[in-house]
């Protein structure tokens, strides 16, 4: 045996081991960047108004959070999340009360906008066959360091 062929071999395993430990990490999916839901305080420029948005990057759920500290029923949504926005639009099933005491039966709607690189974007909600409300421009702050 020469003296080359134990160094050649201990090369030819270093560089099997390389290879395999470089396809095992292909291989395995890369966990989400985001696996925590995040809570964003937005509001309006013009008034009083905010929002607590809470966005669960691994779900892609949107949830709209009252002051008790829940989320709304009526706004949750399932988003599309990229990294330069939050996009979310649902339809849902709902009733209103006219003043007379007569439940109506309609739709709700929920959507929105969110621009993650400069935190701007909209809101809007309504009762389709009510009244069609504007979209509401809203600036979101980050309520964490994760957004």
């Amino acid at each position: 045996m020469t003296p080359g062929s134990s160094f050649l071999r201990a090369g030819f395993a270093a560089t099997l081991l390389r290879a395999a430990a470089l396809a095992i990490a292909l291989l395995v999916p890369a966990s989400p960047a985001r696996a925590e839901p995040v809570t964003l305080s937005c509001r309006t420029e013009a008034g009083p108004a905010t929002w607590t948005l809470r966005i669960n990057y691994a779900t892609g759920l949107i949830e709209q959070i009252a002051p008790t500290g829940k989320p709304y029923s009526n706004r949750v949504a399932k988003a599309t999340v990229s990294p330069n926005a939050i996009v979310w639009s649902i339809n849902q099933p709902s009733s209103y009360l006219t003043g007379d005491n007569v439940r109506h039966q309609t739709t709700e709607h929920w959507e929105g906008h969110i621009d993650r690189l400069s935190g701007t974007g909209w809101i809007q909600s309504y009762y389709q066959s009510l009244y069609h409300n504007a979209p509401v421009n809203i600036t979101c702050r980050q309520a964490t360091q994760k957004f």
